[in-house]
């Protein structure tokens, strides 16, 4: 018989030979989800908040990074919300970095109104009742002087 060609090692974590492990020493399911959401899973999400929640413009690097291995067209970012313009600056460094500049262009807009009134039930945030306020996000600019 031919073995089928995988995409991914055959050789498993160790760590998942200890779940499985614990998988046939935990009778029932109940118990087997219990033990993952509270020792696996709990564990898991307080460490990525811990080492991640700092800093959430990670996977705009990534897809710089992707574009600049796979993509040889021009490319532009759009950034709806650009506030003080950190990620703003931060999106100009990047390509900068990753050697882009003649390839992809980088848009901003905001209204520098902040966030408008809530109109709806879908513009409530479900999950954490972290609601956002009217000209919440409100971005400064500087007005030009006119000479």
């Amino acid at each position: 018989m031919q073995e089928l060609e995988t995409r991914y090692p055959s050789d498993k974590s160790p760590l998942i030979r200890i779940l499985r492990l614990f998988s046939v020493l935990l009778p029932g399911q109940y118990l087997k989800t219990a033990f993952y959401l509270n020792f696996i899973d709990l564990p898991r999400r307080v460490m990525r908040q811990a080492l991640f929640s700092f800093y959430r413009y990670d996977h705009v690097y990534a897809v710089l990074k992707e574009f600049a291995n796979g993509c040889a067209e021009p490319f532009s970012v759009l950034e709806f919300g650009t506030s003080d313009g950190y990620s703003f600056v931060k999106l100009l460094y990047a390509t900068r970095y990753l050697k882009l500049t003649d390839r992809v262009v980088v848009h901003t807009f905001d209204s520098f109104e902040g966030m408008p009134p809530a109109v709806d039930d879908k513009d409530k945030e479900w999950t954490s009742g972290d609601d956002w306020r009217t000209g919440q996000f409100k971005g400064r600019y500087i007005e030009l002087a006119e000479e």
